[in-house]
């Protein structure tokens, strides 16, 4: 309920205003009185008081006074003035001190519920819009944990720019970053072997199992002391494979330290967690707003992991910069691979597949990313293919998170594999459309030719109504029946006359008009050549 004090010097009104209202509808109890200002401010100390209706002209303490102290200390609470014709100047003070409303005296019962009415829903709309700020606070103070992690996440990626911003930012999320010190990002990735070990569990138990993991490896470096350090650990999950963590500390730290350091953690964590997990160090740099630059650089660091496999810890300065990137492939091996999977071969793209592979492991100091442009390059050119393969069921737009494979695998004997897979299935894939598409054509130009048998059909008609080439369609049919289409129209003609000359008594140059053939002799000719027989013959037999 709201909380009601009535404060007016003459007892019979205040009496009066006590009982004239039923409070209770409107939620509200009368827990105080005063006689002035000066006892209502002394009321308000003592308990809570949502709502004040008081007089405007009072001794001692008048009611604008009390109001302007109200405000300057119980600046919610309600006030509605009550007030005389005579009081109408004190009433334009009043309301710059914000009061809801005022009723004139003699008070009219009808008008004093209306302004009850009025606060209370002022009141109650403060009181939900309370709560839902609370809400909204406690949901924010729960989302804490996940908000620092999204914001080291954004730093390190370079999504929020400017020390000022950063270090504001970091302050609202309790991060304890200092304006000076050295600050290095170290990047941990959980090998393929732990994958390959929970893969092979039930899919929800293996995501459930994958994120316990991860958050244990991030309670395990964020709960690293390292001695003889001044340092702070700040960490965040980068993705299903990848912890980050920013190490800060007041001094420099040496090469050395840092390689100890994440030779450290490797161990807390195969402790903890029989994972092995290999680690990537960037450089050092002397502001929160260059972490960027580190985590660039200790990914890059992380990525020769691909050539040096599992468990190792590459810091950046360890990287060969001048290492130039070799022209190692020849083209006309993706050129072959790219005809074998548009004509369909699987057994054929497997193998060059495998020659391709092999040549990149002739080349294991190669800058890795260089290696995925190569990969995804060949899976676009294959998507491409089969995409012109023109098959309406194919989600080519579906298969875009299949490009970010290329990028997420962990060693070149995983994309092997993968890229083999891929390849062999997008031409299984083209096999089976083309098969498909040519049955289509070909049952399609066998019904043209059923309909159409008494008109001059040619295949160059066909092959303009199909849009297709008139050699491509002869060479389909002939793949797809055994016989020329020369012959399949010869053949449904011949049966079409021997129908008619069964069950007709049409002349043979009727005949020969109704299957296509402008001149009798030559159809007496076709006729004979594969029947053995005129059609005069073949009828008289028939008799």
């Amino acid at each position: 309920m709201y909380q009601l004090m009535i404060v007016e010097d003459e007892k019979s009104t205040r009496e009066g205003l006590k009982d004239c209202v039923d409070w209770n509808r409107y939620d509200i109890k009368v827990v105080a009185e005063a006689p002035n200002g000066q006892e209502a401010l002394n009321r308000l100390h003592e308990m809570p008081i949502d709502i004040v209706l008081t007089d405007v002209v009072m001794p001692i303490m008048d009611g604008i006074e009390l109001v302007r102290q109200i405000r300057c200390i119980y600046s919610s609470v309600k006030v509605i003035f009550i007030s005389g014709y005579w009081d109408m100047p004190y009433l334009k003070s009043a309301f710059q001190l914000d009061a809801i409303d005022y009723i004139l005296k003699p008070i009219k019962l009808e008008e004093l519920e209306q302004v009850i009415q009025k606060v209370t829903e002022i009141c109650r709309l403060e009181k939900e819009a309370k709560q839902n700020l609370q809400e909204m606070k406690n949901k924010l103070a729960a989302s804490l944990p996940l908000m620092r992690e999204r914001f080291i996440s954004r730093l390190l990626t370079g999504s929020i720019k400017g020390r000022k911003a950063i270090l504001q930012k970091a302050a609202f999320l309790d991060l304890p970053f200092e304006q000076v010190g050295y600050y290095t990002v170290f990047t941990i990735q959980i090998n393929p072997s732990v994958q390959t070990m929970l893969s092979k569990k039930d899919k929800v138990e293996t995501m459930e199992e994958h994120e316990i993991l991860l958050m244990k490896i991030k309670e395990l470096v964020e709960s690293t002391r390292i001695a003889d350090l001044n340092l702070n650990i700040f960490c965040s999950i980068a993705d299903e494979n990848r912890i980050n963590f920013i190490l800060y500390s007041a001094s420099s730290t040496s090469y050395d330290r840092t390689i100890e350091i994440a030779q450290q953690m490797q161990d807390k964590i195969k402790n903890a967690t029989s994972a092995v997990v290999s680690v990537g160090i960037g450089d050092e740099v002397p502001s929160v707003e260059y972490l960027n630059r580190s985590w660039q650089k200790s990914v890059r660091a992380l990525d020769q992991g691909y050539f040096l496999g599992e468990g190792a810890i590459i810091h950046y300065k360890d990287i060969d910069l001048k290492n130039e990137i070799p022209s190692y492939y020849s083209h006309p091996i993706q050129e072959q691979i790219c005809n074998a999977i548009r004509l369909g071969r699987e057994k054929e793209v497997k193998s060059l597949t495998s020659s391709f592979f092999q040549e990149l492991y002739s080349y294991t100091g190669m800058n890795i990313d260089y290696v995925r442009t190569i990969c995804l390059e060949l899976i676009i050119l294959a998507e491409r293919i089969l995409l012109e393969s023109g098959d309406s069921k194919l989600d080519i737009g579906g298969r875009k998170d299949m490009w970010k494979k290329v990028f997420q695998l962990k060693t070149l004997k995983q994309t092997e594999e993968w890229m083999s897979n891929q390849l062999c299935d997008m031409a299984g894939t083209i096999d089976r459309i083309q098969n498909t598409k040519s049955k289509s054509i070909v049952e399609r130009m066998k019904s043209a030719v059923q309909r159409r048998c008494s008109e001059n059909i040619t295949i160059q008609e066909l092959a303009e109504e199909l849009y297709f080439t008139p050699n491509y369609i002869c060479m389909l049919f002939k793949k797809e029946t055994g016989e020329s289409f020369r012959e399949y129209l010869t053949k449904v003609r011949l049966e079409r006359a021997k129908t008619l000359l069964r069950n007709s008594t049409m002349k043979l140059y009727e005949i020969a008009g109704q299957i296509g053939y402008t001149d009798p002799d030559y159809f007496t000719r076709i006729f004979r050549k594969y029947t053995g027989v005129t059609p005069t013959e073949y009828r008289e037999r028939l008799s």
